[in-house]
């Protein structure tokens, strides 16, 4: 039989095991491989990748994986014109072409739609307002409810598991959830840290630690050690024990741009991505403050998420992107319905999407990791 990844196995779950640590002896999937990655003891260790000769039983030619039985949507092939509606296709051409900002591009991507709900707990006292949510690594879901001074925990099925009350002292701006489940949530000058606990008699969210800042900002995960906060023109880097770094002044490219979020493209080449609002543009940035690229769309950017070295960009008016590394529009895999989008997160192994807007609401998609690189393969 096909190994199992040996961490989800020890949290009951079923995920077919990716890499192979030749230090540890020990199976894991892409997404604990990742987290394996991350520590300092382990970060030199060395992987080999699972192939079918590996297993007892290999897969047949002619086997393709099942698309997973969409929850309140039909699942369809997206090659063609996408009409209204998130992910609704329709009558499939041969030639289907897009056009933004005077580029071309096809559509080639399938993804079924799995699943919508709102963020609503029992201490609701105003009206749910996000102002974050994202995949923990084991696939759940964290969301910051702003309004209401309140985390909440989202099991596998997507009901709620656990809320933490937060206190009314606390006033959130921003989260950001890093590869070790570390939640980190911004409130004016407090970088303020929280862990999930599962235990037996239930989970919890616990507060960690409390940091004061020099100054307020807006809170952005980076690549698994670090964490960035940006504060007007200004990136401040802090390692993983809040040692501060070096402020990085690129103020000289985006002075009056108005930026909202903003990514280091370690993998890359350590580049800086700012979506600027205003402009209406996407800024590829180096360490050297030198500008690389910059891709100006119809709609202001909102969020990007990082999938396989290449960009999934959600504008405002719910239309996702996907650019290459060199900023290169490669298409187009949908449009969500939710009204004033904000963020997007990836789940490695289970290849969903979630999409979450400022009311509360959140639209999960799968996508076809088949089809998704051979889409990479082909157009990257």
């Amino acid at each position: 039989m096909p190994e199992l990844c040996e961490v989800c196995k020890g949290k009951g779950q079923k995920v077919l095991a990716a890499v192979i640590c030749t230090d540890c002896r020990q199976f894991y999937c892409s997404a604990c491989r990742d987290v394996h990655r991350m520590f300092r003891s382990t970060k030199d260790h060395k992987y080999v990748e699972l192939v079918a000769e590996l297993f007892d039983e290999k897969p047949k030619a002619d086997d393709k994986p099942k698309p997973l039985p969409a929850v309140n949507r039909q699942s369809d092939a997206i090659h063609g014109k996408i009409s209204s509606g998130f992910f609704d296709v329709s009558t499939p051409t041969d030639s289907s072409v897009y056009q933004v900002e005077g580029s071309e591009f096809e559509v080639i991507w399938r993804t079924s739609f799995l699943t919508e709900f709102q963020c609503k707990t029992n201490y609701e006292k105003q009206k749910c307002e996000l102002c974050g949510a994202a995949f923990m690594s084991d696939g759940r879901i964290l969301a910051m409810d702003k309004a209401n001074n309140c985390l909440i925990l989202f099991n596998k099925r997507n009901d709620i598991q656990s809320v933490c009350l937060i206190g009314d002292d606390l006033k959130p701006s921003s989260i950001a959830v890093r590869p070790d489940d570390s939640l980190y949530v911004m409130s004016g000058r407090f970088l303020v840290t929280f862990k999930v606990v599962d235990t037996d008699t239930g989970t919890y969210i616990t507060e960690k630690d409390s940091r004061r800042l020099p100054s307020e900002g807006r809170l952005v995960s980076l690549n698994g050690t670090k964490v960035c906060i940006l504060n007007n023109y200004k990136v401040t880097l802090y390692e993983k024990r809040f040692q501060r770094s070096r402020p990085v002044d690129i103020s000289i490219h985006i002075r009056g741009h108005s930026v909202v979020q903003c990514f280091l493209e370690n993998k890359l080449g350590n580049k800086f991505l700012f979506p600027d609002h205003n402009q209406r543009k996407l800024l590829c940035i180096s360490w050297k403050k030198e500008l690389m690229w910059e891709r100006k769309f119809k709609h202001p950017v909102k969020w990007i998420v990082e999938v396989e070295n290449k960009f999934l960009v959600l504008l405002s008016n719910g239309e996702i992107f996907q650019l290459n590394t060199l900023g290169k529009l490669i298409g187009k895999i949908g449009e969500s319905e939710l009204e004033e989008v904000g963020w997007m997160s990836y789940h490695v192994a289970s290849s969903r999407l979630l999409i979450a807007g400022h009311d509360g609401k959140i639209q999960i998609v799968k996508l076809d990791r088949d089809t998704y690189s051979n889409l990479f393969d082909t157009r990257g």
